[in-house]
This record gives structure tokens, C-alpha cells and sequence, in this order.
């Protein structure tokens, strides 16, 4: 996790499943490393060089999640961490 929950309280944590009663970090989450590998990947690999309009998700291309057709494939199955509802989120104004 990065430091975006300085300000929840850590029994929040552990009722939203992000961590365990000892305070391991749920295996679903990926490090700071994990998460910007992607974008690293697209900014400064040759292998992508010159590759537009195309989407990339955990450092593979990737078809882009389309909700109107779910036959075609929903999300990847990977175990998530529970997501917040109500409070904690964001509300553009």
C-alpha cells in the first residue's frame, strides 16, 4: 500500500480486508513497484516503440474492458481487495 491512507484509521483496514488481524497486506495488492511497471514499460521500452491506441494492463496488452459486452470476456478473474463504499470516496464537484 502507499501512503494515500495516512489518514484512515488501521482498524478500517482490516474491516475492509486490506490486511489481516497482524497487519499483512492482503496478496491482491499489488506493491508501488507492481503498479508503475506498466507505465514504465510503455514509456521507455523499444519493444512498444511506435505502438498508439492499443491498451496494456499488468505489463501485457490487454483488450480493454467493455461492460456492454460481457460475453465477449468480463474482467480478469484475480482475487481484488474488498472497495470502498460510501465513505472514502471521491466526489468530483
Amino acid at each position: 500500500m502507499t501512503n494515500l491512507q495516512r489518514h484512515m484509521d488501521p482498524a478500517e483496514f482490516v474491516q475492509r480486508g486490506w490486511v489481516d488481524e497482524e497487519g499483512n497486506q492482503n496478496a491482491a495488492f499489488k506493491t508501488p513497484e507492481q503498479g508503475a511497471a506498466t507505465s514504465t514499460l510503455i514509456a521507455g521500452s523499444p519493444l512498444v516503440d511506435g505502438v498508439t491506441g492499443r491498451y496494456f494492463e499488468d505489463v501485457n496488452e490487454a483488450e480493454p474492458y467493455d461492460p456492454a459486452s460481457p460475453a465477449k470476456g468480463s474482467r480478469p478473474t484475480r482475487s481484488t481487495p474488498s472497495r470502498p463504499s460510501g465513505s472514502g470516496t471521491c466526489r468530483w464537484t
